[in-house]
């Protein structure tokens, strides 16, 4: 396969990681057996993580009382932006080897540790349940998104520079 084709599958994959973070915004991401009252464990959708997000961000000193929120605010926002940012830096990605490696390391942290967030928040929010708890289909999306635009990013190739075109040895 050409590099042009490898690019192809990088942005159609990246696009279907824009389109499954979009859906994890409308889904579920816990579900539990129990009614919200008297503390239980909230039934939220993705997009209700935003408003966590920004009230962390306007209360900056409570980001560092849980070590969860720690991780997943700066996480969060990085994998948002990796999302869509990822799309359209496809031919600047193929173009500078120095950049796609800052850019796959930068994404491979980021969703390490938001896989690793997710499993601390389901371990911690389990052991307190009384009732059924478990992973609503939004926390699939996410996943699915992180690991769709990783994928896309080892697709990203350069093209190889034109023989004809160099310079010849000096004789």
């Amino acid at each position: 396969m050409t590099a042009q084709t490898h690019n192809r599958i990088a942005l159609w994959l990246s696009l279907a990681a824009l389109l499954s973070f979009g859906a994890f915004h409308f889904l579920k991401v816990f579900i539990s057996g129990e009614p919200i009252e008297n503390d239980g464990i909230p039934e939220f959708r993705g997009f209700e993580l935003w408003q966590n997000l920004w009230n962390c961000l306007r209360h900056p000193a409570e980001i560092f009382k849980d070590p969860i929120q720690e991780i997943f605010v700066p996480t969060f926002a990085i994998a948002a932006i990796g999302f869509v940012a990822t799309p359209f830096c496809i031919r600047t990605l193929s173009r500078s080897r120095m950049l796609w490696w800052a850019w796959l390391v930068i994404w491979a942290v980021a969703g390490i540790a938001q896989v690793w967030v997710w499993l601390l928040v389901f371990k911690d929010q389990s052991s307190q349940a009384n009732g059924v708890f478990g992973i609503g289909p939004g926390l699939f999306f996410l996943t699915v998104a992180l690991q769709l635009n990783l994928m896309a990013l080892f697709f990203v190739r350069s093209s190889k520079p034109d023989e004809s075109a160099s310079f010849p040895a000096p004789a």
